[in-house]
C-alpha cells in the first residue's frame, strides 16, 4: 500500500509553517539518477534530485524563509547545500529548488534526503526551523530514455511506515584484476 504523504517531519522548534512537500508514490520526493546498471553490482549514483516546493512564512509580513538540503550517506551527513533564502507571508509562498546533488565519484551506501526551512521574523532574527526526511524515490539510469518506476528491480523505494524510508543505494564495486 502506498503511503498517502511519505514526507517525515524530523523535529521543529519555534515559530515555523509545515512546507508542502510532495513526496508520494505518484510524485516522488527524490529522484536517484544513475550512471549505470541500477541493482546490479556495478551501479554507481551520478546525482539526487529534490523537486521544487514551498512554504509559507508565519508572518502577515514577508519575512525570508531559509533552505538547506543535507544528503545523509549510511546516516550521517554527507553534503549539505548553501543557505538559499526567499521571502513569504502567510498569503504568499516562497518555492525552492529544484535542488541537486551531484557526485562524481563512485560512491557506495544508502543515500536519505532531509530538508531544512529556517523561519526568521520581520528583523531578521531566526525565529523557528523545521526539519524534515524525504522518503519516496525513484530511480532513473542517467542515459537511458525510460526510467525504472517504482517496485522495479534495483528500485530503492522501500516506503511502508514512518521507521522504513526509502533511499538511494549504490553498491558500486570495482573489477577485481586478475
Amino acid at each position: 500500500m502506498a503511503p498517502a504523504d511519505a514526507f517525515t517531519k524530523l523535529d521543529s522548534q519555534g515559530t515555523f509553517y509545515e512546507p508542502n512537500v510532495v513526496d508520494e508514490s505518484s510524485s516522488p520526493g527524490a529522484l536517484c539518477v544513475y550512471r549505470d546498471a541500477v541493482g546490479t553490482a556495478d551501479d554507481t549514483l551520478a546525482q539526487i534530485r529534490v523537486p521544487k516546493f514551498f512554504t509559507h512564512a508565519p508572518y502577515q509580513r514577508k519575512t525570508w524563509v531559509g533552505y538547506q538540503m543535507t544528503v545523509l550517506r549510511n546516516g550521517r551527513p554527507h553534503f549539505t547545500t548553501k543557505l538559499v533564502k526567499a521571502k513569504a507571508n502567510l498569503e504568499e509562498v516562497a518555492f525552492f529548488g529544484p535542488t541537486t546533488w551531484k557526485t562524481n565519484r563512485d560512491l557506495t551506501g544508502q543515500y536519505r534526503v532531509v530538508l531544512k526551512l529556517t523561519y526568521y521574523n520581520p528583523k531578521g532574527k531566526v525565529k523557528g526551523t523545521y526539519r524534515g526526511r524525504i522518503d519516496v524515490y525513484n530511480q532513473k539510469l542517467g542515459a537511458a530514455a525510460a526510467s525504472h518506476t517504482l517496485g522495479d528491480p534495483g528500485d530503492a523505494w522501500d516506503y511502508t511506515d514512518a521507521s522504513t524510508p526509502g533511499h538511494c543505494t549504490a553498491v558500486y564495486a570495482p573489477p577485481v584484476m586478475p
